[in-house]
């Protein structure tokens, strides 16, 4: 991770130097986008590849979209009281909100499913080589991405002040985006017979962070839950990525950022600084790094507590 916050910090001075320069704005604009888009189809190749996976899709599959979809939601619920506590604009704040904007979002969002669909079918049909969607092609995508996103944030710098202005207030977005994802895993435990409260909180706790969630369920659960866990979160991630201009327009732009979870301190903050602002990116971040930090213990603890 410090890697990762170190390219986003280092495209901050040359995005600062290059704030005036419209066509440099638009041309990282675009590169940031289409690095989303190779993210999502090397991640779709990835879990097409999973023959294990593809085969308990129908069970396993089902489980891990209730449970993503309500930990999501109640995060981004969990968002709506406190939303005028943290009103800012700027620009592009109330783009989402605009009709133009929202229908340009929800153009992008498709073309961010069909990057991921396609994805899935070629990973199913075994069609490419696997060093393409292997770890490395993925990080540097990723690393990629994080350069442009720091370039953005460098030509808005005001953008840095939120934080420092809303104070401890800016503490409310962590503890009700935990809040919402515990009471949408215990919706989500309600839905099925074979899976308690505490494998669907395990499950939901890892914030959109898969890859760590999915090991610590691993060691310290079955096989079956780590395959949920998974899935759960894939779609945590890939649900913020398609619906953030809806959620903006539904529930106010807090709403992605509660709901983005750990992925808003990479893959889901270009989104949520394209159609909420920069500002509310910055709260992505500063959410998204707390989430990464606290994913490790809340995974563990929702497994271990009480057994």
């Amino acid at each position: 991770m410090f890697i990762e916050l170190s390219l986003l910090v280092a495209g901050i001075f040359p995005g600062w130097l290059l704030r005036k320069n419209s066509r440099a704005v638009t041309l990282v604009g675009h590169a940031t986008m289409g690095t989303i888009y190779a993210l999502l189809f090397i991640l779709g190749l990835r879990l097409g590849s999973d023959e294990a996976l593809i085969r308990a899709l129908h069970v396993l599959g089902i489980q891990g979209l209730t449970i993503g979809f309500c930990c999501t939601m109640g995060s981004a619920v969990c968002m709506v009281p406190i939303g005028r506590f943290f009103s800012v604009r700027t620009g592009s704040d109330t783009n989402a909100g605009q009709e133009g904007g929202f229908w340009q979002g929800m153009k992008g969002s498709l073309k961010i499913l069909g990057c991921f669909c396609v994805g899935l079918g070629l990973g199913v049909g075994d069609v490419l080589p696997h060093w393409f969607y292997g770890g490395d092609v993925f990080l540097y995508i990723l690393r990629a991405m994080l350069v442009c996103v720091g370039m953005c944030m460098g030509f808005d710098l005001k953008a840095f002040l939120i934080v420092r202005d809303l104070g401890l207030r800016v503490l409310l977005i962590p503890l009700l985006t935990i809040a919402g994802t515990v009471v949408g895993a215990f919706i989500a435990s309600l839905f099925f017979a074979d899976l308690d409260f505490r494998s669907c909180l395990g499950a939901g706790v890892g914030m959109g962070y898969y890859s760590l969630s999915t090991i610590i369920v691993t060691e310290l659960a079955t096989p079956a839950l780590a395959s949920i866990t998974l899935i759960a979160n894939v779609f945590r991630e890939l649900f913020i990525l398609l619906a953030t201009p809806l959620l903006i327009r539904l529930l106010g732009p807090l709403a992605p950022v509660a709901g983005a979870g750990a992925p808003g301190v990479d893959v889901c903050l270009p989104g949520i600084m394209r159609f909420a602002g920069e500002r509310y990116g910055f709260l992505a971040l500063f959410n998204g790094m707390i989430m990464t930090m606290l994913v490790p213990v809340m995974v563990t603890l929702a497994l271990t507590f009480g057994r």
